[in-house]
């Protein structure tokens, strides 16, 4: 081939090519559209929305346990899934202060439990953004049910608070947030409260900031958590803290007056990570503890990194152990909390039908520590 067909040749695909680039660069964008309004779980539609993935939840909250009242900020960073004009946060009561997105204030409007918010500018796909939500009240007031058949979430109580969400409506009654567990994040605790109370959270206590007659204390949870599974606890502790398999940190936060019962099952937290470990694989988080809550509460949940339990509950259980099944005594309820950080936080349920996974797997962990503990014959 003689050089000038070489040369025409080359001349020819860059020619193909800028053709090719112009039809690119020339095509019209899509048209932003708002994120669903749901995730479309068809157990709970009215949960969750879409158009974006939250990366990282920061919670500031002032708590006034007198007036049973928060002061919050809740900063969302998040990554649009599509080019969106506006988008939903799930969020039910409280007066909402102000709303920006990329720090520009933005329109806003609340139908039940849907904050639908309108940046001032449309965001493209893949964009990353900051949604920041100043509020105030008290929470779950006025708050209605409808989709959401649970109500248990932020519980004053005459010696603090708990947080102990409901499946699977809970964590939208005290921040806004995408309320769907396939939508895993990141958090930051901050949480303020008057002396002497302490805040047990989930993740890790990274500081405690002191300033007149109040404190706030930090909490950072690096791995990726179901909004459910989030936790606030506040009141006058006593924190218990010992070594699990590997250097892993135990600390366990105990509302005053429950110690002696709490003492029975903290014990041997260590013992039952191990235990686990071993046979489920290494613990999947960077720590564990036990809140035991005061209040008038009867419950527990597997909060990630930091199980709530009431200690009343523990109190009713430890007065009737003898004659209760072995299921349902308080060292067999702690270990299935714990083993759900395996199952159901680590491996989480992608929409609410599968729950019967995470309480499977939970209930058959417990009756491993229980053949453990006591032996393949436990009814005889």
């Amino acid at each position: 081939m003689s050089n000038k067909h070489r040369i025409s040749g080359v001349v020819g695909r860059l020619g193909i090519l800028a053709a090719v680039a112009i039809l690119v660069c020339c095509q019209p964008a899509s048209t932003p559209r708002p994120g669903a309004d749901s995730a479309g779980d068809p157990f709970y539609p009215g949960l969750g929305n879409g158009g974006y993935d939250v990366e990282h939840y920061t919670l500031e909250l002032s708590v006034d346990v007198a007036r049973q009242t928060l002061l919050g900020t809740a900063t969302i960073e998040a990554q649009a899934t599509q080019d969106m004009s506006a988008f939903n946060l799930d969020f039910a009561g409280f007066e909402i202060d102000a709303v920006t997105v990329n720090g520009t204030p933005s329109m806003y409007s609340r139908s039940g439990w849907e904050l639908a918010i309108t940046p001032s500018e449309p965001l493209r796909a893949a964009e990353t953004f900051t949604t920041v939500v100043a509020y105030h009240g008290t929470p779950g007031e006025g708050v209605e049910l409808d989709d959401a058949p649970f109500d248990l979430s932020w519980a004053f109580h005459a010696d603090g608070a708990y947080v102990m969400n409901g499946e699977p409506s809970g964590a939208p009654t005290w921040y806004p947030v995408n309320a769907h567990p396939s939508d895993k994040a990141t958090y930051t605790f901050r949480i303020t409260v008057p002396r002497p109370y302490l805040v047990a959270a989930n993740g890790v206590l990274k500081q405690t900031i002191k300033h007149g007659n109040v404190v706030t204390y930090v909490w950072e949870a690096r791995d990726p958590m179901a909004s459910y599974l989030s936790t606030v606890n506040v009141g006058r502790f006593i924190v218990q803290e010992a070594v699990g398999p590997g250097g892993l940190p135990i600390r366990h936060y105990v509302s005053e007056g429950f110690a002696n019962v709490a003492s029975a099952i903290l014990d041997r937290t260590a013992d039952m990570i191990a235990f686990f470990s071993e046979r489920f694989g290494a613990y999947p988080f960077e720590a564990y503890g036990v809140a035991v809550v005061g209040g008038e509460g009867h419950g527990g949940l597997e909060a990630q990194t930091m199980t709530v339990l009431t200690g009343h509950l523990l109190e009713d259980l430890a007065a009737m152990d003898d004659r209760l099944p072995p299921e349902d005594r308080a060292e067999i309820i702690a270990a299935h909390e714990l083993a759900h950080q395996w199952f159901g936080n680590s491996v989480s349920l992608m929409r609410w039908s599968d729950i019967w996974l995470n309480e499977g797997f939970a209930t058959y962990a417990g009756w491993l520590w229980l053949e453990h503990t006591a032996g393949p014959v436990v009814y005889d």
